[in-house]
């Protein structure tokens, strides 16, 4: 019996086109863009790190919006579409624009909106980049009289190389929020907008009026009596920083830490650095990281009705040292015009327990 020939993996090929046409190996994701396709939201945003395929899917959304039914033969979309309609879309591929300046980076924007322009038109009136993608979103409703589909891949590729650049990062992200603005505008001729993005980015309570509806009116819904009484660890510390003992504060975060099972991606100080965070955020106190000071930055910064502390992290070397940084740096000095008294506070994780190993609180 002859042996079946095995099909080529397809390293580096991007294209679903190509994948298809070429009978490459193909994993048979289409019933999830069937449910994207036709869900309640027409929003998408995916991160991932590099080569988790996104540029792949992202050609395979080009392909179904296209209509080109011929390339999904076999595939579980088949069976589930039934009308695959042909729509305008409008790909932009921003993995180009790495290493570039606000010149570079416009025109390569440019060049991206031209392509399109070239089918759909470009007015005079639209002069810059913001005003051509509204208008280009516009005409190509108008002209096919279908909703748009934008596909944008790697969104915030000429931002992860100045990411760290004081200067150069605010410059960047303006032009690609202003290129990303008509996106809400044009939301009546949009049907359907996907974009990808490798970087790393942390939800948050966004105001203040969420955090009170979280704590006081969502949370008292889902918890038990005594979490609501404060007799957890958790609220214990919450009590523990109302009086201003952080000794105590500190114990039972140690203790709440080792409930916490074993991940591989906590060898790093920013982790914690976040966990301080959080936790301080949900008890709807002040807190910011990485706050600078004419002699550095401070790990994390976190006030009280009547005290300000001021919290060095260290992982895998000593809380003593931690605190010679805070005073060495003089960062107590930094908030001197806030009124409160400042404590200061060194705390050293264990790269083993990844724990609290030790702290020290000086005020």
């Amino acid at each position: 019996m002859e042996q079946q020939q095995l099909k080529r993996c397809p390293i580096g090929v991007q294209t679903f086109e190509k994948v298809i046409e070429g009978n490459y190996l193909y994993i048979d994701k289409t019933e999830y863009i069937y449910r994207m396709a036709h869900g309640a939201s027409n929003y998408y945003f995916l991160s991932r790190p590099r080569r988790f395929g996104k540029s792949l899917l992202v050609s395979t959304l080009h392909s179904y919006f296209a209509g080109k039914k011929e390339l999904f033969k076999g595939l579980a979309i088949e069976k589930l579409e039934t009308e695959w309609t042909e729509y305008p879309v409008l790909h932009f591929d921003m993995s180009l624009a790495k290493h570039v300046d606000k010149e570079t980076l416009e025109s390569m924007l440019d060049v991206q909106l031209f392509e399109h322009e070239k089918i759909y038109g470009k007015p005079e009136r639209a002069v810059t980049l913001n005003d051509r993608m509204k208008t280009l979103i516009m005409r190509a409703c108008e002209q096919t009289g279908r909703q748009v589909v934008v596909l944008i891949d790697e969104y915030d590729a000429p931002l992860l190389d100045v990411m760290h650049e004081e200067e150069n990062l605010p410059v960047l992200r303006n032009v690609m929020r202003n290129f990303y603005s008509p996106l809400k505008a044009c939301d009546p001729y949009l049907r359907f907008v996907f974009l990808t993005g490798i970087t790393l980015y942390t939800l948050d309570i966004p105001n203040r009026e969420i955090r009170v509806g979280l704590m006081q009116s969502l949370l008292p819904n889902y918890l038990n009596r005594d979490t609501l009484r404060g007799k957890t660890t958790i609220g214990r510390m919450y009590g523990a920083i109302a009086h201003g003992d952080m000794d105590a504060a500190l114990r039972l975060l140690q203790e709440f830490l080792s409930t916490i099972p074993y991940c591989d991606n906590t060898n790093y100080e920013g982790h914690y650095q976040q966990l301080f965070y959080i936790i301080f955020s949900l008890f709807g106190m002040y807190v910011d990281v990485e706050v600078r000071t004419p002699k550095g930055r401070v790990d994390v910064v976190m006030r009280t009705a009547d005290t300000l502390y001021v919290i060095e992290l260290k992982l895998g070397k000593d809380a003593d040292a931690a605190m010679s940084q805070i005073n060495l740096k003089n960062y107590p000095g930094r908030f001197a015009l806030s009124g409160l008294p400042v404590v200061k506070v060194g705390v050293n994780f264990s790269a083993e327990t990844h724990n609290i190993e030790k702290w020290v609180v000086e005020e």
